[in-house]
């Protein structure tokens, strides 16, 4: 089913730069996940019907965790492409600081790469086996996405995006001049933003009190985005945060230390246990707890 997209104008009369008009309109196919650029050369007198893919129409279910080896974090990432997704789940990308490496691809038909001019991770489905264009719904991704930084885990952007853009354009004509209605389904279109775990910086300088006020921030956030499943634990969570905090503030470095490391404890016993946490907050809270007692004076 073909909807007449409401929120552009539906009808644009554009002046090109060699004088021509046309006639253009877009329209959404339901069906198929992909929108229709429909215009009318009054010069050549040749109607055009051309696809647009946009990028926003999977849905991306995603799982992250993160293994430590001495000062190296292993990020990984597992992908689903949920089965209310309206087209397949062709490339998956994570924002990082430059200091990444080890970049693993889940499969041979998926390519990574760090991408300088964005500050991320990319990975795109080099279609190297199957005739399918990335995983279509209802289907996991083969493998996990993997690199390795020095950097801790932080609550971060993430992007997946099914295949991206214009087909089947001609060559010729007054197409390459209409820019108005494309460019801005270009942008609404481009990707499905996912908040997710990755590398980030630790703060500089280094202030004890201010980096367990942000590790509270983080638990706090971790619960509003489900990765504490259970309120109850969260509050015994906090309390042990603000507990190390009152300590802290009052030059109790070893009592802080003993605090954090019960926090620790805890945080690990319910991965052990499988509940009420997921791998999103277990690294995001275990890891950072840690660096905090190791600079602790």
């Amino acid at each position: 089913m073909r909807l007449l997209i409401t929120l552009l104008i539906p009808i644009f009369i554009v002046p090109s730069l060699l004088g021509q008009y046309v006639e253009e309109s877009i329209t959404y196919d339901t069906d198929k996940g992909i929108y229709w650029v429909y215009y009318w050369s009054i010069t050549d007198s040749v109607y055009y019907e051309i696809p647009f893919f946009p990028g926003n129409k999977c849905k991306p279910i995603v799982s992250a965790g993160v293994e430590k080896n001495n000062s190296v974090y292993k990020y990984t990432y597992s992908l689903f492409n949920d089965n209310d997704s309206v087209r397949e789940l062709y490339e998956f990308s994570v924002e990082v600081d430059q200091n990444v490496f080890d970049i693993e691809a889940p499969n041979i038909e998926w390519s990574g790469d760090y991408v300088l001019w964005k500050n991320a991770v990319r990975w795109a489905h080099v279609n190297s086996v199957s005739d399918t264009i990335g995983t279509l719904p209802g289907q996991e991704v083969d493998g996990i996405f993997a690199f390795s930084s020095t950097n801790l885990p932080g609550i971060i952007l993430a992007y997946a995006a099914s295949y991206w853009g214009l087909g089947n354009s001609p060559d010729e004509g007054p197409f390459g001049e209409i820019n108005i209605l494309i460019d801005s389904l270009m942008q609404a279109t481009r990707h499905v933003e996912i908040i997710t775990i990755g590398p980030k910086d630790p703060p500089h300088p280094f202030v004890p009190l201010d980096f367990l006020d942000m590790l509270i921030i983080y638990k706090d956030e971790a619960f509003e985005l489900g990765w504490i499943t259970h309120e109850g634990i969260k509050n015994s969570l906090n309390q042990k945060l603000y507990d190390a905090r009152g300590e802290l503030e009052v030059g109790n470095i070893t009592a802080a230390g003993n605090i954090l490391q019960a926090f620790i404890n805890e945080v690990e016993a319910l991965n052990r246990a499988g509940q009420h946490i997921t791998g999103e907050a277990y690294a995001l809270l275990k890891y950072n707890a840690e660096y905090l007692i190791g600079r602790l004076e």
